[in-house]
């Protein structure tokens, strides 16, 4: 129900579907990989896939600083099933999946107790990374298998073909998740 109150805000803002999708699909694929590692429990998958549907409706707005935005669309709408706390976690992980990492300065982010900013950092930061695998929006590139150790992270996908600009994208986000999670991510062609 929560999902599908999420595709039907997205649709309303002219979320592309099939990019969000994928995106969802990889996040998933990725945060259930960290689920022992990162303290995950059920809510935490819903927020993930919440935000990874909902990471664009910023865009409706306007396209400069459509994360912001994203966040005051998610906070300000009734979602089904996410009380206000729920709407702000989402809203944060929609926030921080690009460029801007998370800031105390920021007044939501702020007004969060302790456990709920490191959900943030950690969810944002697996979003971060499954929207670069689709930066180029042609739902190419998706994880077919995850491998997890002490030290990397190694996403099994078709990269026979990747881009220049796909690489530049996922160095740039697996910077970020190496700093939240304490994991290399590494790519390898799957089996």
């Amino acid at each position: 129900e929560i999902a599908g109150a999420c595709y039907s805000l997205a649709a309303k803002f002219g979320v592309d579907k099939k990019h969000s999708d994928n995106v969802a699909f990889n996040a998933l694929k990725i945060f259930d990989a960290l689920a022992r590692i990162g303290n995950f429990d059920t809510d935490h998958k819903i927020y993930l896939r919440s935000a990874a549907v909902l990471m664009d409706v910023g865009l409706f707005l306007h396209h400069r600083h459509s994360q912001r935005h994203g966040l005051y669309l998610i906070r300000n709408s009734e979602i089904f099933g996410l009380n206000e706390l729920d709407r702000i976690i989402v809203g944060l992980i929609v926030r921080y999946h690009g460029k801007t990492l998370p800031k105390h300065t920021h007044s939501e982010f702020s007004s969060l107790g302790r456990s709920d900013r490191l959900t943030v950092f950690k969810l944002s930061a697996i979003l971060r990374v499954a929207r670069a695998l689709d930066i180029r929006l042609v739902q190419r590139l998706k994880v077919e298998d995850v491998e997890a150790d002490a030290n990397r992270l190694q996403l099994k996908m078709n990269i026979a073909s990747i881009s220049p600009l796909e690489i530049a994208s996922l160095e740039d986000a697996s910077e970020i998740f190496q700093d939240v999670f304490g994991l290399k991510i590494e790519f390898a062609e799957r089996s």
